[in-house]
């Protein structure tokens, strides 16, 4: 009798075992080449697809143009031989053929967070269709302007060296950043020589490079206006910039984006939150006006009951956000 219990627990067992190893809710899934980062969709429980399971590392895959599977890869080395800031994660979506490209957006994260701050936002986006390169980059208090945006600028060139491996349209590169990733896409986006930021960059970008659209998720566009005013954030830019506005004002207004306005630029999106108490919505409304009225396309809104930390996970401002780049990209 003991015999036939032990032979019923092992079928049980074996059982269960087969069933858990078959199931498959029919989500959605990514395949991610790194084991030292994981990315989850919050809606999403069967997310992640880790692509190995040793703990040594594992070569940055052949890029791969036919993916049945979004694609996720992370900590790629956008400055050969530079530090860990100077990596991004790549999102690709789903490929067809071989012959696909896709519009991409560089995401730029807030101070004092890393670029998987955007992982959320790189997820959906990627499933809509784009290319997603989420970057870190060199920051205050050890580093110093312009090392953000010469790093942005070193991502850009890594794009452009690697359009056709991945299949990135680099006709429609849309710039997305939060805070001070806002000011850094900004400054991108008006800045007339982005080569003067390129000397470390392994790749340059070409002489015929154009940025198709920039997206603000709140940001500082004129950091004189803050000489005098709230001193935390007079504190932060004078640790930013190097220098306070009294020992040095041209420097802080050739860092701020809306001192290189001259009607160039790519269309902006502006998005603020109304209770954001750290950098006021002025600075939105105030930015948006001085583009406009040189007759550059821009849209701002100040979305209602938002502040600035939550303005990032906003539903209503990812509505805008969805709305305006399917629009451009279709």
């Amino acid at each position: 009798m003991k015999n036939i219990y032990w032979i019923l627990f092992i079928v049980i067992f074996i059982t269960a075992g087969c069933q858990d190893m078959n199931s498959d809710d029919g989500n959605s899934s990514s395949i991610i080449y790194n084991n030292e980062s994981q990315y989850v969709d919050e809606n999403n429980e069967n997310e992640t697809i880790v692509a190995k399971i040793t703990q040594t590392p594992t070569p940055e895959p052949e890029p791969v143009l036919y993916r049945p599977e979004r694609v996720i890869i992370p900590d790629i080395q956008y400055v050969p031989d530079g530090i860990p800031k100077q990596q991004l994660d790549l999102f690709l979506p789903i490929a067809e053929n071989e012959n696909q490209v896709f519009p991409i957006i560089m995401m730029i994260h807030q101070g004092n967070s890393d670029k998987r701050q955007m992982s959320s936002l790189a997820i959906n986006f990627a499933d809509q269709g784009f290319a997603i390169i989420s970057i870190d980059h060199r920051e205050e208090p050890k580093y110093q302007f312009p090392a953000n945006v010469e790093d942005a600028v070193c991502a850009l060139g890594w794009i452009y060296s690697n359009a056709d491996d991945y299949g990135f349209d680099v006709e429609n590169i849309y710039l997305l950043g939060y805070s001070s990733g806002g000011t850094i896409s900004a400054f991108l986006g008006t800045h007339d020589d982005l080569g003067s930021f390129a000397g470390n960059c392994p790749s340059a970008l070409p002489e015929e490079f154009k940025i198709a659209g920039v997206i603000v998720y709140t940001g500082i566009f004129d950091y004189t206006s803050f000489a005098g005013g709230d001193p935390a954030l007079e504190d932060y830019i004078t640790e930013l910039l190097g220098s306070d506005h009294e020992s040095d004002p041209e420097l802080w207004i050739k860092s701020s984006p809306i001192s290189w306005v001259d009607g160039s630029e790519p269309e902006f999106l502006l998005l603020h939150g109304e209770n954001d108490g750290i950098i006021l919505p002025s600075q939105s409304t105030l930015f948006a006006e001085t583009l406009s009225n040189i007759g550059v396309g821009v849209e701002v809104h100040i979305i209602p009951g938002i502040d600035h930390m939550s303005l990032i996970s906003s539903g209503e401002a990812l509505n805008i956000l969805t709305q305006f780049l399917l629009e451009k990209t279709k």
